[in-house]
């Protein structure tokens, strides 16, 4: 009994470690090389209709913190450019914002001016599943490289609201050690079932 115990110990293990090779999603960022900034005037309602986001996706904004900052807002404050009540406020330069569900995400920036002059985007979830490649890798912010001024256009508003200032920056996720780590389970979850064969 306890060898088949074993066997069905290490065929569990086995499953698992190999699930854990699967199951990452894409990381999109958003503006591609641009980023988030108001610099060359991205348009962010082209990038987003150029992508398929599906749930377990990444998205990656990637900008100066002193300029720009991320707010997650509803479909209304989007479409007014209304920063007075954000969903989620992300303010660190390199924010990775997991998809969750199949739900529209509407982001602005919170900066006066920025949403109206352009820098906000709509993305819509497909419905369909996510393809099983790998995600490209994402390099990690520039040093201290800051990017050029740009003025916002001046609008009659109420004051905006102003982020909190960030405590420290979590480290960025790195695309190469989850895959690296999917990699060791797999290896792992191989030596194990070879294990378990050769002791039957």
């Amino acid at each position: 009994m306890a060898p088949l115990l074993g066997k069905a110990v290490g065929l569990c293990l086995f499953l698992v470690l190999v699930s854990l090779g699967f199951g990452y999603g894409a990381t999109h960022k958003v503006g591609d090389e641009k980023g988030w900034t108001l610099n060359d005037k991205p348009n962010y309602i082209a990038w987003a209709k150029s992508k398929t986001f599906h749930v377990g996706d990444e998205l990656l904004f990637q900008y100066d913190n002193q300029l720009h900052n991320v707010l997650q807002v509803n479909k209304q404050a989007y479409h007014k450019c209304n920063t007075a009540a954000p969903i989620a406020v992300f303010n660190t330069g390199y924010d990775s914002i997991t998809i969750k569900s199949k739900e529209h995400l509407y982001f602005i920036c919170g900066t006066p001016g920025h949403c109206e002059a352009g820098q906000k985007v709509s993305i819509k979830i497909s419905k369909s599943k996510a393809p099983a490649e790998p995600s490209p890798t994402i390099e990690p912010p520039p040093s201290s490289d800051p990017s050029p001024w740009v003025e916002p256009s001046p609008i009659d508003s109420p004051p905006l609201f102003k982020p909190p200032p960030s405590f420290g920056t979590p480290p960025p996720k790195s695309q190469a050690s989850i895959a690296h780590c999917g990699l060791c389970g797999f290896l792992l979850s191989i030596a194990i079932l070879v294990f378990n064969l050769i002791s039957m």
